[in-house]
C-alpha cells in the first residue's frame, strides 16, 4: 500500500443506486494512475461495488452509518494518506458532508446529475446532456460541463464507430449494471409475439450487468419463447456486445453514452426522472429515441417506435452519424487536464 494518496474518492454503488459513479470513478482514478497520482475510495458496503474497485485500496463504511462515523472515517483517512483532493461521486449531497466540504482545504472535484454550481467545490463534474449542454465550449479551466467531458471506458474509446447496415440482424437489450426497475423482463414479455423478430431471424441478447436480479426470470422466458434470444451475464466487454449490434434498447445512464460514442442507434427508457431529462435533450437533437417516463407502460407505443428503428435504415443511419459528432471519446483526458490544473 502505498504511503500517500493524492485522491480520495467518496462514492456509493448498489442495485438500487446503481454503479454508474463505480464505473466512471474508476475510470477516472485508473487514468490519474498513468499521471503518477495514486487514488483511495471510500464506499459503502457492497459485495459488487467492491469487486468493482479491486484494483484500488478501498475502505468501506459500516452496513449502517450515521454522519459522526461517515466523516471521522474521512478525516482519518485523509491524515493517514496525506490526502490532498477529494472527488466526491454522490446521487445526494448530505448538508453534513457538504459543510464539511466547505470548511477543508483540501481540493474539492465534485460529480453532479444536474447541477452546474455548487458552494462547496472547486470544479465540478456533469458530463450529462442537460439542457443546451451540446453547445456548451470546451474549457478545462473550468468546471467540466457537458458531453465533451463526457468520461468513457478505456476499452471502448479505441474502437470505430460502428458501419449502420441497411436490415437489423441483431439487438441489444442492456438496462445498466442494476436495471433497478426490470425494464429486461418488462421489454421481453413486450417482444413475444412481434412477427417481425421471427420473420427476420433477429436476435434480441439481453445483457445482464453485475447487479441485475432478474436472470431466473429471463432464463424462463427464454425457455418459454420462440424468440432468437442470447443471454450474456459476467461479460468482461460489454463493447464487444455493442459493436456487434445493429440496434439498441438501453436506460439512460452512461451506457447510452456509450452507444452514442460508437454510433449504435438506440431507444432510450430511462429509468428516473434525471436519465429522462438527459435523453430528452439528445433526442431533441435528432441522436436517438426516447420513451419518457409517463409513456413506458404504453405497450403500442413502445412496438411502434422499436418497428420503425428496424424498418427505417435512413434513421438509423442519421442517428449513427449525428451521435459519434457529440460523443468525441476525449472527455476523460479531457477532465484530467482539468482536474490536474487545479
Amino acid at each position: 500500500m502505498p504511503e500517500s494518496f493524492y485522491f480520495l474518492f467518496r462514492l456509493n454503488g448498489s442495485h438500487q443506486i446503481g454503479l454508474g459513479h463505480v464505473f466512471r470513478c474508476r475510470e477516472l482514478a485508473n487514468q490519474l494512475k498513468k499521471e503518477g497520482k495514486e487514488s483511495v475510495f471510500i464506499v459503502n458496503t457492497d459485495s459488487v461495488v467492491e469487486s468493482l474497485l479491486g484494483d484500488f485500496e478501498t475502505i468501506q463504511l459500516p452496513q449502517q452509518y450515521n454522519a459522526e462515523e461517515e466523516l471521522s472515517l474521512i478525516k482519518k483517512t485523509v491524515q493517514d494518506f496525506n490526502v490532498v483532493s477529494i472527488v466526491s461521486d454522490l446521487l445526494d449531497y448530505p448538508d453534513y458532508y457538504t459543510r464539511y466540504l466547505r470548511g477543508t482545504k483540501l481540493e474539492i472535484i465534485s460529480f453532479h446529475e444536474t447541477q452546474i454550481k455548487d458552494n462547496f467545490s472547486n470544479k465540478i463534474i456533469n458530463y450529462n446532456s442537460f439542457q443546451d449542454s451540446l453547445e456548451l465550449p470546451i474549457d478545462i479551466s473550468g468546471s467540466c460541463l457537458g458531453p465533451k467531458f463526457c468520461i468513457l471506458p478505456y476499452d471502448l474509446i479505441k474502437k470505430s464507430p460502428i458501419t449502420v447496415k441497411p436490415k437489423v440482424k441483431r439487438i441489444l437489450l442492456s438496462f445498466g449494471g442494476s436495471d433497478p426497475a426490470n425494464y429486461s423482463t418488462y421489454f421481453l414479455n413486450l417482444l413475444g409475439n412481434l412477427n417481425i423478430l421471427y420473420k427476420h431471424s433477429i436476435e434480441i441478447v439481453v445483457h445482464l450487468g453485475p447487479s441485475n436480479t432478474q436472470l431466473t426470470q429471463i432464463e424462463a422466458l427464454a425457455d418459454e419463447s420462440n424468440l432468437n434470444l442470447t443471454i450474456r451475464t459476467n461479460v468482461k466487454s460489454l463493447t464487444d456486445l455493442m459493436i456487434e449490434s445493429d440496434l439498441a434498447v438501453c436506460s439512460g445512464g452512461n451506457t447510452m453514452y456509450e452507444l452514442c460514442f460508437l454510433g449504435v442507434p438506440s431507444i432510450i427508457l430511462p429509468q428516473n426522472q434525471h436519465q429522462q431529462y438527459f435523453s430528452s435533450e439528445l433526442e431533441k437533437n435528432n441522436i436517438l429515441k426516447l420513451i419518457s417516463l409517463d409513456k413506458i407502460e404504453s405497450k403500442d407505443l413502445i412496438i411502434k417506435t422499436l418497428l420503425e428503428m428496424i424498418e427505417n435504415f435512413e434513421l438509423r443511419r442519421s442517428f449513427n452519424k449525428e451521435s459519434t459528432q457529440v460523443f468525441d471519446g476525449n472527455g476523460l483526458n479531457r477532465v484530467v487536464d482539468s482536474i490536474l490544473s487545479l
